[in-house]
């Protein structure tokens, strides 16, 4: 029943034909708060910290309680009010209460950890001959959406130092860095 209002039941023995009708009289028909659906979300090495809101709520007479448990059951963050700030991976909860007519919603989703590191593999050690006056370094990642950034000796020269083969005009340490661009997390690897 959704709507206030006289509503009837009507029932019939088969045997005889006879029927018995009674009514009840709906006068304030009650809903729980109707909550957004939020979707699962990740902290990663960018967004070491997620601000939950739950947005297109009318807060109007509604009492809001988040709380956060983590994989072992423990409660890692509570919070009344229109806000959460979650930094670590959990299952969230959030309750709203209308206070006229005491009924609840819940909506549950997860927060997930996504801070894995690219592989980076700067390449094989390589050495200048009497006749090289450049040698082109091979770096190598396992992601596909990247930033890369090589750093040699100091005043070093490094051509293409955004790419993963760039070209190199004297020996040294190199160290190639790969940034997720997904994630923001970084991974670093050197070669000589």
């Amino acid at each position: 029943v959704d709507q206030a209002g006289a509503y009837y039941l009507s029932v019939t023995n088969r045997d005889n034909g006879c029927t018995a009708t009674d009514s009840v009289m709906v006068t304030n028909a009650q809903f729980a708060p109707v909550l957004p659906v939020f979707r699962d979300t990740f902290l990663t090495c960018r967004d070491t910290a997620i601000l939950l809101r739950p947005v297109g709520l009318d807060t109007t007479g509604i009492d809001l309680r988040w709380t956060q448990i983590d994989g072992i059951g423990d409660t890692i963050a509570l919070a009344l009010g229109v806000e959460l700030q979650v930094q670590e991976a959990g299952q969230v909860f959030l309750t709203a209460t209308d206070r006229s007519t005491a009924c609840v919603s819940v909506a549950t989703f997860s927060v997930g950890l996504e801070r894995t590191e690219p592989m980076v593999d700067a390449g094989l050690r390589q050495e200048f001959s009497c006749k090289d006056d450049s040698l082109i370094l091979n770096g190598s990642t396992d992601i596909m959406d990247y930033a890369i950034n090589w750093t040699g000796p100091s005043g070093a020269e490094i051509r293409g130092g955004d790419s993963l083969s760039p070209t190199v005009f004297s020996p040294g340490l190199y160290t190639l860095t790969v940034v997720d661009l997904t994630n923001g997390c970084s991974g670093a690897d050197t070669v000589r």
